[in-house]
């Protein structure tokens, strides 16, 4: 079983964001500010320029109702209708994804401030709970959840309660999951926090490799009641919920950073690494297949069994062969 290049789309640039797929559509955006949209092959259908800043590093897209909503790195929101840029406001640089939460936009930025938006675009109110914030706001059990570099503070749907913990042991880069109604903080230190519907811990689980903490910048993955994670110096690592311990450990080349992610693809598991190679993995962290797929690879994600890929110059498709 190998990984094998399907098509590759010349860009000159590179992507630190995730594909987001609409209506049988890819679409993803470069470094430059232009967002692309293309088929499921490959094939570019429509290039639109949101942003001359450079970098303009614009989050991963919400799409809702033919409206494209996003933000940047420079310091922009901005909404596109019809793929036509409907409106541009100014805030403070975000790297996050808006978030739609009970009919209003929930856009956290990089300092720790907090935007509330209506669907049109003006802002309704705004709130400081403290930064950085790296990761997108997430909902869960009728509360949107942001995590700082604290802990993680909530607002329920009507706006009537908010609820913050702190104490985490270390700053949070990685996106929280949702598994088995049960939320999940991964802090950069390798420790995991397990929380209820009500918010109360289920469990903590402090990950060590080679006798120390490791320093987690990527995202996590959880599949079987295992855990899935990979530190800043590619220690790949399956760790079991139920027993609350490493079942397996496999050194990766590579620095896996802020926006990179452990995905799945039919019974495999896929990475990628700065440095511009995809890693084929078996659940038991076993390489089943490294490809060097560019110089860097900015961001990775998998729809219908293909594998789309931002890298430096190009968007990649790939996808598993060798059956």
């Amino acid at each position: 079983m190998k990984i094998c290049l399907l098509n590759q789309i010349l860009t000159g640039e590179i992507g630190f964001n995730n594909f987001k797929t609409y209506k049988n559509y890819i679409f993803t955006s470069q470094r430059n500010g232009i967002i692309y949209k293309i088929e499921k092959n490959g094939k570019i259908i429509k290039t639109i320029q949101v942003d001359n800043t450079y970098p303009a590093d614009i989050s991963d897209l919400e799409i809702n109702e033919n409206k494209i909503y996003l933000t940047t790195r420079s310091g922009k929101f901005i909404i596109l209708k019809d793929e036509e840029k409907l409106l541009e406001i100014k805030i403070k640089p975000s790297i996050s994804k808006p978030t739609i939460f009970k009919n209003y936009i929930y856009i956290s930025t990089l300092s720790g401030w907090v935007y509330k938006l209506n669907l049109e675009g003006k802002v309704l109110d705004s709130l400081f709970i403290g930064g950085p914030i790296w990761t997108s706001p997430i909902i869960f059990n009728n509360y949107l959840i942001f995590a700082n570099s604290s802990g993680i503070f909530l607002i329920n749907e009507n706006e009537t309660k908010q609820i913050e913990i702190s104490n985490f042991d270390g700053n949070i880069f990685s996106q929280p999951v949702i598994y088995n109604n049960k939320l999940f903080i991964l802090t950069e230190k390798g420790k995991i926090y397990c929380y209820d519907q009500n918010f109360k811990k289920c469990f903590e689980h402090q990950v060590i490799i080679n006798d120390r903490k490791p320093r987690i910048l990527s995202n996590f993955k959880i599949e079987e009641d295992n855990i899935y994670l990979i530190d800043k110096e590619g220690n790949f690592i399956k760790v079991s919920l139920k027993e609350n311990k490493i079942l397996c450990h496999k050194k990766l080349e590579g620095f896996f950073h802020y926006s990179n992610a452990i995905l799945s693809i039919n019974n495999y598991l896929i990475t990628s690494s700065l440095e511009g190679d995809i890693y084929l993995i078996s659940k038991n962290c076993e390489i089943i297949n490294k490809v060097k797929i560019s110089q860097m690879i900015g961001s990775i994600s998998v729809y219908d069994d293909k594998i789309y890929i931002n890298s430096e110059g190009f968007i990649n498709i790939a996808g598993l062969c060798g059956f």
